[in-house]
């Protein structure tokens, strides 16, 4: 079986409230598969994701469970990259910044929580080869509810980023390829994945924020 996160996840909360304006008849830039601003992420280079998931899933020997349970793994994917965009804006406008020192901590930390590059695999569909991004965004969040004192009240400050991405969002101009579905404000995901992109906080502390 697939191991499931049993705590409630920041993004489910995070991007709720998330209005973004979407693109109703296709992407501005041939061969996108999203832009936020005016910052392409290509069809190419979400695949190349992707298939860097697929290939590390097919080694494994829970190939079949992992492959089910990601059967929308290129809107979760791509679900993300859009998401790490707008807490990108967030972190800069409030000069928050992301040591390589800060991004390895967390990453070793994560994979001695969840088991090891494989443990990435199960839990995140993240890749080997991404898990440093992802566990850049994990610092970037946790660092943005300290560095911004946003109120932890009992759930981390998961409420508080929520509506801070929000209206962060609204200010920016975000456009999906209709090929990957249409941004879902109540769960802040594409189309129907119901896949988290961040762990909760309290499970990615951050020294020194």
């Amino acid at each position: 079986m697939v191991r499931r996160r049993t705590a409630v996840s920041l993004a489910a909360a995070a991007l709720v409230a998330m209005t973004p304006v979407i693109s109703a008849c296709g992407t501005p830039h041939a061969g996108a598969a999203a832009v936020v601003e005016n910052e392409t992420i290509s069809v190419s280079d979400l695949q190349s994701q992707v298939n860097a998931v697929r290939t590390a899933q097919e080694k494994s020997p829970q190939s079949a469970a992992l492959l089910e349970g990601t059967s929308k793994l290129s809107q979760m994917t791509l679900s993300r990259l859009v998401a790490t965009r707008v807490l990108d804006r967030i972190a800069k406008d409030a000069g928050i910044t992301v040591t390589r020192s800060e991004t390895e901590q967390m990453r070793k930390g994560l994979e001695s929580r969840y088991g090891g590059a494989d443990g990435f695999l199960q839990t995140f569909g993240v890749a080997p080869s991404g898990a440093d991004a992802f566990s850049r965004l994990q610092v970037e969040a946790a660092k943005i509810i300290v560095g911004l004192r946003l109120e932890p009240g009992s759930d981390g400050g998961n409420t508080a980023l929520s509506q801070l991405i929000a209206k962060t969002a609204k200010t920016m101009k975000i456009d999906v390829n209709p090929r990957y579905g249409t941004w879902d404000a109540r769960t802040g995901q594409l189309g129907d994945t119901k896949e988290p992109w961040l762990v909760p906080v309290a499970e990615a502390p951050v020294q020194g924020a």
